[in-house]
C-alpha cells in the first residue's frame, strides 16, 4: 500500500486488447457498470438490443433527442 495515496503500490495490469474486453474486466473484477447507449443503426451480426446498444428506428431516436430524454 502507498500511503502517500491509499492506493495500492502496484496498479492492476490488464492483459488484453479491444474496449470489449477491457469493459468486461472492469464491470467483473473492479466494480464498474456498463452504460448502455441508444443508436439509429442497424444491429451487426451478434449484437444482441439492450444489451449492446439500445436500436432505436429514426423517429424514436429523434423524439428521444427532442424530448430530452437521454442522460
Amino acid at each position: 500500500m502507498n500511503e502517500q495515496y491509499n492506493q495500492p503500490s502496484k496498479p492492476p495490469v490488464l492483459m488484453m486488447a479491444g474496449k470489449t474486453a477491457v469493459m468486461k474486466e472492469l464491470c467483473n473484477n473492479f466494480g464498474y457498470h456498463k452504460c448502455i447507449t441508444a443508436t439509429s443503426r442497424e444491429p451487426r451480426p451478434g449484437e444482441v438490443g439492450g444489451v449492446d446498444y439500445f436500436f432505436l428506428n429514426r423517429a424514436a431516436f429523434e423524439r428521444q433527442l427532442r424530448n430530452m430524454e437521454f442522460a
